[in-house]
C-alpha cells in the first residue's frame, strides 16, 4: 500500500509550474496574434481604401505591396486595373472632345443645312436649263460633299466609301483648276469593305492639293492607293508638286507641335489614330523638293465590331 499523495506530488508540482508557464505563454502570444494578424487584415483594409479612392473618380490610386504572397500580387493586379481603366477613359475622353470639337466645326459651317441644299439645288437646275454642264457638276458634287460631310457624325465606314468621298472631291476639285490637277485613284478589290475611320483621308488629299500642287506653274497630279497586305491596309498620297525640305518632313513624322500650316491637319489625323489604333499604325511623309510628297498610312484590320458604327 503506498499514500496517494507520495504518487501524485510530482505531478502536482508539474501542474504547479505548468499552468502559470500557459498562462504566460497565452498572454505572450496575444501580442504575435495581433500582429500576425495586422499583417494579413492591414493590406486588405488598404487594397479597400484604393478601391474606394477609384470609385470617387481618384485614378493615381496605385498601391505598393512589398511581399510577393497572395496579397502582393492582389495588389499588382489591382494596379494593372487601374492602369489599363485610366487609359482606356483617357482614350474615350480624347475621342469625344475630338468629335465634339469636329460637330462644332460641322455646326458653324452647316448654318441651315436645308436651306443650304435647297439654294445649291436651285443653282444645279438653272445651270443645266442654261446649258451648263461643267457649273452643274460642280454644284451637284458640292452638294453631295456637303450631304456627307455636314451628316450626322460616324466614326466609320468602308474603305470604298471612303474613296467615293475622295474621288467626288477631286473632281470637283480639277473642275476648279482645270488642267492643272489631275488625279489617279487605285483601290484593290480586297480592300473595298474594310473598316476605317471615317474623313482620315481627305485631309491629306487636301494638303496635297493646296500645299503641293497649287503653289506650282505646271501640270499636277494627286494619286491615291490603297491595298490589303497581309493584316493591315496600306495607303499612299503622292503629288508631283512644290516638295519640301527633309527637315520640315522629319518634323510633320515626329508627335511634336509645328507651325507649319499642313501639319495642323496631320497632328489632328495622327490624334484620330493614335485614340482607336494606340501604337498599331504607322505614318509617315517622305518628299523630295520641287519633285514629290508621299504620305503613307498602315493601318491594322478592324475587329468586327466596329461593322455597326460605320456608315
Amino acid at each position: 500500500m503506498v499514500p496517494t499523495s507520495t504518487l501524485t506530488k510530482k505531478l502536482n508540482r508539474t501542474a504547479n509550474y505548468l499552468i502559470p508557464f500557459a498562462l504566460s505563454a497565452l498572454l505572450l502570444s496575444i501580442p504575435l496574434m495581433l500582429f500576425v494578424s495586422a499583417l494579413i487584415i492591414r493590406p486588405l483594409q488598404k487594397l479597400l481604401s484604393a478601391m474606394h479612392s477609384f470609385q470617387t473618380g481618384n485614378f493615381e490610386s496605385f498601391l505598393s505591396f512589398h511581399y510577393q504572397d497572395e496579397i502582393g500580387q492582389l495588389g499588382r493586379g489591382y494596379n494593372e486595373m487601374v492602369t489599363s481603366l485610366a487609359e482606356l477613359i483617357e482614350r474615350v475622353y480624347k475621342l469625344q472632345l475630338k468629335e465634339r470639337e469636329a460637330e462644332l466645326n460641322a455646326l458653324q459651317s452647316r448654318i441651315n443645312p436645308h436651306f443650304l441644299y435647297n439654294t445649291l439645288d436651285s443653282i444645279y437646275w438653272k445651270a443645266q436649263a442654261k446649258g451648263e454642264k461643267e457649273i452643274a457638276e460642280m454644284v451637284w458634287i458640292l452638294s453631295h460633299l456637303f450631304r456627307t460631310g455636314l451628316s450626322k457624325n460616324t466614326r466609320y465606314t468602308t474603305v470604298s466609301r471612303e474613296f467615293q468621298f475622295l474621288e467626288q472631291y477631286l473632281r470637283l476639285q480639277q473642275l476648279r483648276y482645270g488642267e492643272k490637277i489631275s488625279y489617279d485613284i487605285q483601290l484593290d478589290q480586297d480592300a473595298k469593305e474594310q473598316t476605317i475611320p471615317s474623313l482620315i483621308l481627305q485631309p491629306l488629299v487636301e494638303n496635297a492639293i493646296y500645299h503641293g500642287l497649287e503653289p506650282t506653274d505646271g501640270k499636277g497630279k494627286v494619286t491615291v492607293l490603297c491595298r490589303l497586305s497581309g493584316p493591315g491596309l496600306e495607303f499612299e498620297i503622292t503629288d508631283n508638286g512644290a516638295g519640301m525640305d527633309r527637315d520640315m518632313a522629319e518634323q510633320l513624322n515626329q508627335r511634336t507641335k509645328s507651325f507649319h500650316a499642313e501639319s495642323h491637319a496631320i497632328e489632328n489625323i495622327k490624334d484620330r489614330l493614335a485614340i482607336i489604333y494606340q501604337d498599331r499604325f504607322s505614318f509617315s511623309v517622305t518628299s523630295e523638293k520641287g519633285i514629290k510628297t508621299t504620305v503613307s498610312l498602315t493601318l491594322p484590320i478592324l475587329e468586327p465590331l466596329y461593322e455597326e458604327e460605320r456608315l
